[in-house]
């Protein structure tokens, strides 16, 4: 027997009092525990900013959410720009700047943390 996950039935709820949420409760709960995922990745990362892997997933992280808002903007047009959608387009993309201009210093960082005696 199957059952139904997604419901494509818009929510009854009002959003801004004038447009109908078309979030489901599922959803919200997968887009909570996405960004408890990103930010777990993010914390880890700080506390080891030495770990290549590590910086590549971050990177990654950041890459993912650049391209998700972007194309909720220009692709799927679901959102306006506005201070809610410019923020995590300027926090993701100076992030993506940062993380590749340090890449060059993991290398000798890397190697200061493996040499240094504990």
């Amino acid at each position: 027997m199957t059952t139904q996950v997604w419901s494509y039935m818009p929510s009854h709820r009002m959003h801004r009092g004038s447009f109908l949420s078309l979030a489901s409760p599922l959803l919200s709960r997968m887009f909570g525990f996405w960004t408890l995922l990103a930010g777990t990745i993010r914390l880890v990362f700080a506390l080891g900013p030495c770990n290549k892997s590590i910086w590549l997933v971050t990177l990654l992280s950041f890459v993912l959410a650049l391209l998700h808002f972007t194309s909720e903007l220009f692709i799927y047009k679901t959102a306006t720009l506005s201070f809610p959608t410019i923020s995590p387009l300027l926090v993701s993309s100076i992030s993506i700047t940062w993380l590749i201009a340090v890449l060059p210093s993991l290398s000798s960082s890397e190697e200061q943390y493996k040499n240094k005696k504990i």
